[in-house]
């Protein structure tokens, strides 16, 4: 999507409280980020609506139809589609190891040839990590604050809302501060 370098965007969670207990984790949960340049809209649910035939998965959603991966400790293709894959003219394929049958240890093999190579980045690299952190953070405080946050990547702060901003961090103990 060439979509890498979106680093801002708007987020707006909803979701249902459970009644009772120890945990205060949603048990239903929809999540909606808006990006912009170019545009489009990710979705994300707890549960979600099950598409596939197992319990774990993704569903990509577009204007020609969507595309269903499913996961069972490896991604595995799980419509036709998925499985009859051509790359369309221009199309860039996107780097993977595939060592192993193993999903896990295919990004375990990926990091250590990034080390080895050292000129290769590996495909799930720690900035990757940090932009998918904040999704999942920034999710979490939508859903906690009840309203629809804007997210500034550059500055890495909720633009306009001191509140979300507080909630980003926990206090640090002296003398263990950054």
């Amino acid at each position: 999507m060439d979509a890498d370098h979106q680093k801002s965007f708007t987020v707006e969670a909803t979701g249902r409280a459970p009644n009772g207990g120890l945990w205060d984790n949603p048990i239903e949960m929809h999540v909606v980020y808006q990006f912009r340049n170019p545009d489009w809209t990710l979705e994300w649910g707890q549960p979600g609506n099950k598409v596939g035939q197992t319990e774990f998965g993704n569903v990509f959603w577009g204007d020609k139809g969507h595309l269903v991966l499913e996961w069972e400790g490896g991604y595995r293709p799980a419509n036709p589609e998925a499985i009859a894959f051509q790359l369309p003219p221009g199309g860039q394929e996107v780097y993977r190891t595939d060592e192993y049958e193993d999903f896990n240890m295919n990004h375990k093999a990926d990091w250590f040839k990034s080390i080895r190579e050292g000129h290769l980045r590996p495909a799930e690299d720690i900035e990757i990590a940090h932009h998918t952190a904040n999704l999942c953070n920034l999710g979490n405080l939508s859903y906690i604050l009840g309203r629809k946050l804007v997210w500034d990547g550059e500055k890495q702060e909720v633009t306009g809302d001191p509140d979300a901003n507080r909630l980003l961090g926990k206090p640090q103990r002296y003398p263990y501060c950054l």
